[in-house]
């Protein structure tokens, strides 16, 4: 098992020490372990979102079924996956492919018992956290920060954006395309004349300002919306 030390000092790659105060299941029976909830609260205090940056819950990854627990966008894109007491770690390897692909930065925060088996799934540049209670609250225990993913997929990045995003960053970028051209075409116009950088700060400015409140799918859970899924 790994000390817990950083082994990551990238930009990304800061002290995440934050706590919160515990939850309860009910008016009278206290949690005895840090639920999802509680330990999104916890890691939105430990990473606070700066200026020109928005937090997501329940980040949908265009072209497969998974869903990352909580994104931070700014000028990269940045994930959090929970793995609590009463999870398990069978879909951790779709999870791993899909947000590798599409995400900047990739970290897990999980429950003491899922950190051997995470160690084992999850390559060196994926950051790990134990949550666990302490005296104050809920305690995030970093046992490696997170590197920069060697996997990111132009393909994946560009199908995050609608069909009136991908027309703006069509015209940005003052790429020719035909007359009222389907969003593939568009996609496809993108990825053939933007650069790396000019597909990701394209995409990441359209997040940060789209409405959620437009998003078809709604998701109960938490109570937000999933801005990343197409209107």
């Amino acid at each position: 098992m790994s000390s817990r030390n950083p082994s990551h000092t990238d930009e990304y790659d800061q002290p995440m020490s934050a706590s919160a105060s515990k939850q309860t299941r009910g008016p009278e029976t206290e949690a005895t372990f840090a639920t999802e909830a509680i330990i999104r609260e916890t890691i939105r205090a430990a990473h606070p979102a700066g200026a020109g940056e928005i937090w997501i819950d329940e980040f949908s990854v265009p072209g497969t079924k998974e869903r990352v627990d909580l994104a931070l966008v700014g000028a990269a894109l940045t994930a959090f996956e929970i793995k609590t007491e009463r999870d398990d770690l069978r879909r951790l390897p779709r999870q791993l492919n899909a947000f590798s692909r599409l995400f900047d930065h990739c970290s897990v925060v999980v429950a003491e018992k899922h950190l051997a088996g995470c160690e084992l799934m999850l390559p060196e540049w994926w950051g790990i956290s134990v949550a666990s209670f302490s005296s104050t609250g809920v305690v995030l225990d970093r046992v490696r920060g997170a590197g920069s993913s060697p996997e990111s997929d132009p393909v994946l990045l560009v199908r995050l954006l609608w069909k009136g995003e991908v027309e703006q960053a069509v015209k940005e970028i003052a790429a020719p395309s035909p007359p009222q051209a389907s969003r593939q075409v568009l996609w496809a116009v993108l990825l053939q004349h933007g650069s790396p950088g000019e597909l990701k700060r394209l995409v990441c400015k359209a997040l940060r300002s789209r409405d959620g409140a437009s998003a078809k799918l709604p998701s109960n859970r938490f109570n937000v919306r999933r801005p990343a899924v197409d209107p």
